[in-house]
């Protein structure tokens, strides 16, 4: 068992009132000191008084405290009373007297007595002379009175040196001080000096606002001979906050022309600081003054009035047209081509010429040209002697001259004088010989070209389509071609997506197949996706895709075989453009349908008709043919309208501007 040392003489750490023995089981005990300070201050007194510092195994040591050192032991304001601390006891405290030094602060001591209050300020009485009635000097508001050896002086009280004698603020009153008297108070004029700082007296106005700061006011400058800008007829004058004016030049001829006249025939020229010139327009030099064409009109510039004009060509004795994707060709008098709109590929032939033509332009000056076809980029024609000539874009060969290189002047096909029709399409051409051969080349992506080959390689000159010889006419559209045989069969071949060749099915073919058994076909167009043609006594039958109500069924509904438009048998003459379709019945009445976005119908409208719709009331066409966003007609003795779109100039009229209505190309 553990013998517990501490149980003996404190286990041998010493007296046990100064350290505590704690035992160690199997060790020597160990030793701690006692903190006497803890109990009843280790008897060193009164805490507030005396600290007791411990001392490891022996007595405590006790110091006394200085109260005094601490909020000045209490005492209370050490300017007024002096703690004196007492070892174990509460300090003393003892009241100061503050008239012992400097008369306790309330001035000479002839003058003053200082009496000392325990602690709280002395209190301060005037004697000698001064003391009663101010020593005679008067109002003590306004004078001072100094003893002096027992007699008083008496001197003026400057009010303004302090407070500035209650005027108020100094920056913005003055104070004048008046012997024995009130100061007297005036307003400062801060204008007066550096304009109040409101800056350059030139730009701002300064107004004094009586005991307060100055308003500043930014001055108009242009009030005032219009800020120095000159002439006010000639220069606007805008003023800036605190800054020169700006001085702008008045273009005089913004408002009613600068005076010089009606702005159709006057041209007003600003001149910046000085009256306006007033020029004569030359409208002749503008679409020919709205003349007409050129090449049938002289126009002749009036100073300040319209234009005369005068006819020097006809304009009524047009043959045939040939609209195409974005221009037109037409043949007009004794055989003369012209062509005119979108020029960039060199498909109105007219040379050098690569910018649209808004007017016809002839081509060439040969006049035995028998007919013209436009396809999409390019054109082609047939001279009197059977010769071909082709011109415009050739990237697929559509022009049939051995190349792909383009023309923008006709240029002839081969050798051979025998052909009798030509037909153009998007980017191919068809054209039939004297002897019913029917030929095709350029584009051949469909098979439009009819070689059965299976290829569909283009072909850069002219190919024969088969070897039947009764091509009597054919019709090309976007990639298909559908022609008349002589027994009055028609045959189509092509791009067939939507039906488009009406052999009742969407296969595609790439040789001449029969559409139905009918023999009494009598005329064919081919458009972009859509196919019509006119049949027995004058019949409309259309086919392919209807997206737009080309066929003119009152449907939206593509056919892939030949459909019966109406009941009518007076049809005449049809013609496809893009998905629309025009058409002439009975003695020369004009119907078109299908899409009419751009006014292609000729109906006055934007709208859209889903079936054969009358354009106007005249009854005198005696031709229609559609392009692709436009149409063209002739009427009664060789008149040539067009309408629809004319971004490019391809309705004839100088403009570029859409026509809903048929508008004469003159």
């Amino acid at each position: 068992m553990d013998i517990d040392e501490c149980a003996k003489d404190n286990g041998g750490c010493g007296d046990a009132a100064r350290v505590t023995c704690v035992d160690r089981a199997g060790e020597a005990p160990s030793c701690m000191d006692i903190d006497e300070c803890e109990t009843d201050n280790g008897g060193c007194g009164d805490a507030q008084y005396t600290r007791c510092v411990d001392n490891a195994a022996a007595a405590p040591s006790c110091m006394d405290i200085d109260e005094c050192t601490v909020d000045n032991g209490g005492c209370g304001d050490a300017q007024r009373m002096h703690c004196s601390d007492n070892t174990a006891a509460a300090p003393s405290c003892e009241d100061i007297d503050e008239c012992a030094v400097n008369n306790g602060g309330c001035g000479g001591a002839t003058e003053y007595s200082c009496q000392n209050q325990t602690g709280a300020a002395p209190t301060c009485t005037q004697i000698g002379p001064c003391a009663t009635d101010n020593g005679g000097c008067g109002d003590a508001q306004y004078y001072r009175c100094v003893n002096q050896s027992g007699s008083a002086s008496c001197s003026d009280i400057d009010e303004c040196a302090t407070d500035n004698g209650g005027c108020g603020d100094a920056s913005h009153w003055e104070c004048s001080n008046n012997t024995g008297a009130a100061p007297s108070c005036s307003d400062i004029d801060e204008c007066a000096t550096n304009n109040g700082g409101c800056g350059a007296a030139n730009r701002w106005t300064c107004s004094d606002n009586t005991g307060t700061a100055p308003t500043c006011t930014d001055i108009d400058e242009c009030l005032t001979s219009n800020g120095g800008c000159g002439d006010a007829l000639r220069w606007t004058c805008m003023n800036n906050s605190g800054a020169a004016p700006t001085c702008t030049d008045v273009d005089e001829c913004a408002v009613n022309n600068g005076g010089c006249g009606d702005a159709s025939r006057w041209r007003c020229t600003n001149n910046s600081g000085a009256a306006q010139s007033c020029s004569d327009i030359d409208e002749c030099a503008t679409q020919n003054g709205g003349c007409g064409n050129p090449a049938f009109f002289s126009c002749g510039n009036q100073t300040g009035a319209a234009p005369t004009c005068t006819q020097t060509g006809v304009i009524d004795d047009w043959k045939a047209i040939a609209p195409g994707g974005y221009h037109v060709c037409a043949l007009k008098g004794a055989g003369e081509a012209w062509c005119w709109g979108g020029a960039e590929n060199g498909q109105i032939g007219a040379g050098s010429i690569a910018i649209n033509q808004t007017f016809a332009v002839r081509v060439g000056s040969d006049s035995n040209w028998t007919k013209l076809s436009a396809g999409g980029y390019h054109s082609c024609g047939l001279k009197a002697a059977g010769e071909l000539w082709c011109w415009g874009q050739n990237l697929y060969g559509q022009l049939g001259i051995g190349s792909k290189t383009s023309k923008n002047v006709p240029t002839r096909v081969g050798s051979a004088s025998d052909w009798t029709d030509v037909a153009a399409g998007g980017a191919f051409t068809c054209g039939i010989k004297a002897g019913g051969e029917l030929w095709c080349w350029g584009r051949n992506s469909y098979g439009q070209l009819g070689m059965g080959d299976g290829m569909n390689d283009d072909q850069t000159a002219p190919v024969r389509v088969g070897s039947a010889t009764d091509y009597v006419a054919a019709a090309g559209g976007g990639g298909h071609v559908c022609a008349r045989r002589m027994g009055g069969t028609l045959w189509c071949w092509g791009d067939n997506t939507f039906g488009e060749l009406g052999i009742g099915s969407m296969t595609e073919k790439d040789s001449p197949t029969q559409v139905g058994s009918a023999s009494d076909w009598l005329e064919a167009s081919s458009g972009a996706l859509h196919s019509c043609a006119l049949k027995g006594a004058g019949e409309l039958w259309c086919w392919g895709n209807n997206s737009e109500a080309g066929l003119g069924d009152g449907t939206f509904m593509s056919r892939n075989q030949p459909m019966r438009i109406g009941s009518a048998s007076d049809w005449s003459q049809v013609t496809i453009g893009g998905f629309f379709t025009c058409g002439l019945q009975g003695s020369g009445s004009l119907r078109c349908w299908g899409l009419n976005s751009a006014g292609q119908l000729g109906d006055g409208t934007n709208t859209r008709r889903t079936t054969p719709t009358s354009i106007g009331s005249a009854s005198d066409w005696t031709s229609v043919r559609a392009g692709y966003t436009h149409s063209c007609g002739l009427k009664g003795a060789g008149e040539l309208w067009c309408w629809g779109a004319n971004a490019v100039g391809q309705l004839g009229d100088g403009t570029t501007t859409a026509h809903s209505s048929p508008t004469q190309v003159r």
